[in-house]
């Protein structure tokens, strides 16, 4: 399900993300607290290094239900727009189309589109 996530002290929105629809019922029904804490994604080193310990960053976010919406609150706001993004039910048509014509134009050459 997707969560909106906002800055805690401007409730600015800073991205949307997946959360498990189970854990969030579970929130609901008061068996487990909502706070939730997601890994940034590493910036992994070039593949010719030797190996190497990679740091993990994560974001605390804590989350509320508020109007049929569910709304997740953090101070770590600039680490939280690293997250990977969810796509808006608005914005998933768009993206496919976009994604279709960009596959059909190095498909078809430019002399067979009409």
């Amino acid at each position: 399900m997707r969560v909106v996530i906002v800055d805690r002290e401007t409730l600015e929105p800073i991205t949307v993300v997946s959360v498990p629809t189970l854990l969030l019922q579970e929130i609901e029904e008061g068996l487990r607290e909502p706070w939730l804490r997601l890994a940034v994604p590493p910036k992994l080193p070039c593949a010719a290094m030797p190996i190497a310990t990679i740091e993990v960053r994560v974001v605390e976010i804590e989350l509320f239900f508020e109007r049929d919406l569910w709304i997740g609150k953090t101070r770590q706001g600039e680490l939280a727009l690293t997250l990977r993004a969810e796509l808006l039910p608005g914005q998933v048509l768009s993206w496919h189309r976009a994604a279709t014509e960009g596959i059909m134009k190095m498909i078809i050459p430019p002399s067979r589109r009409s």
